[in-house]
């Protein structure tokens, strides 16, 4: 009997030491590894909170250098760059993380569900953004700086960016694939992880907007980072590439394709945004023939002329005009147009 007694105490002993064993993860861990929705989306706030702060103190000194007219702080390029990356760290790395994070505390709880649906997937997602910002920020200390162009990234003026360009088109893909990742999560919780009884037309607000917004960022990001893409196919010269392209088929080495399919794709995707620049130039030439002098569409296919050689010239500089169009390679594109008028 004693014997039983003391082989279900020691049993039971190495049962307790298993479940301490198996507990919660303490200490930095606990963060690094987290699956909870809530722990998850605590730290979505404080990131959030950090990235406003930095993102406010870029705010405070363009305010001071605005503070009265003329040259107070900084130089014009660094005044660019703040400007910039303030508005990338505001909106990517301050209110998107800051709703995500609302949405990892609150959707779980109004819908009934015990967690997120993919919690690893959901620390993932969080775990890219801190990378990425560390990335794009860093990109202060390359020769260059910081991009100095608008959060928009227009071209040409984004593609005048140093050695930081890469960084950027790098760190908004990270950032992404994050909100793609969230969106998928909450999608997959709201349809499959409602408590009986919540149905769609019961659900908070929250969970409505939340449920939508996931269904428009999987819309729209993966075309965000095509346009970035395309920045970065447009930094090339067209007419090396296109050179590089055509001795690939000269020389008969078609195996070489598979094995860089992408610069492949690059390459045709850039020049045929040439063809197309160009082509539209042609086409507004061919217009402008068919209305009087001093009639209104002359001035606007004037400036459709001028538009597309404009792009032709800065985002894609190699292309040859000259075969194209009019035959003057040292004009500037309004004289250019102008030029083409006067022979039209």
């Amino acid at each position: 009997m004693a014997n039983v007694h003391a082989s279900s105490t020691a049993h039971h002993d190495h049962a307790d030491d298993d479940h301490d064993h198996h507990g919660p993860a303490t200490g930095i861990k606990r963060w690094i590894f987290a699956t909870n929705h809530k722990d998850i989306g605590t730290m979505y706030l404080v990131f959030s909170l950090i990235m406003f702060f930095i993102g406010g103190s870029m705010a405070m000194l363009i305010r001071a250098e605005l503070f009265k007219p003329g040259l107070q702080l900084m130089d014009p390029v660094f005044f660019n760059q703040l400007t910039t990356n303030h508005a990338l760290i505001m909106i990517f790395g301050a209110v998107m993380p800051a709703f995500v994070g609302l949405a990892n505390w609150m959707v779980p709880l109004q819908v009934g569900a015990p967690d997120m649906a993919l919690p690893r997937m959901n620390n993932f997602s969080f775990w890219l953004l801190p990378f990425a910002f560390t990335l794009m920020l860093s990109s202060m200390f390359v020769p260059g700086g910081m991009a100095a162009a608008g959060w928009t990234m227009y071209p040409p003026l984004v593609l005048q960016t140093g050695d930081s360009f890469p960084m950027l088109i790098f760190a908004i893909h990270m950032m992404g694939a994050s909100s793609i990742m969230g969106a998928i999560n909450i999608i997959v919780t709201i349809m499959n992880l409602r408590a009986p009884g919540m149905t769609l037309l019961k659900m908070p607000l929250f969970c409505w907007s939340w449920l939508i917004t996931a269904y428009l960022l999987i819309a729209v990001m993966p075309v965000l980072a095509g346009a970035v893409k395309s920045l970065s196919l447009a930094q090339e010269a067209l007419g090396s590439s296109a050179m590089r392209l055509l001795m690939w088929f000269q020389t008969g080495n078609v195996t070489l394709v598979p094995l860089h399919a992408n610069r492949f794709l690059e390459m045709m995707a850039e020049t045929t945004v040439a063809w197309l620049l160009l082509e539209g130039a042609a086409i507004a030439l061919e217009k402008k023939k068919t209305v009087a002098a001093g009639h209104p569409d002359a001035a606007f296919y004037e400036g459709k002329v001028a538009a597309a050689l404009f792009y032709a010239r800065n985002v894609l500089p190699a292309v040859e005009l000259k075969a194209k169009l009019m035959g003057e390679e040292d004009k500037s594109p309004l004289e250019l147009s102008d030029a083409a008028f006067a022979t039209a």
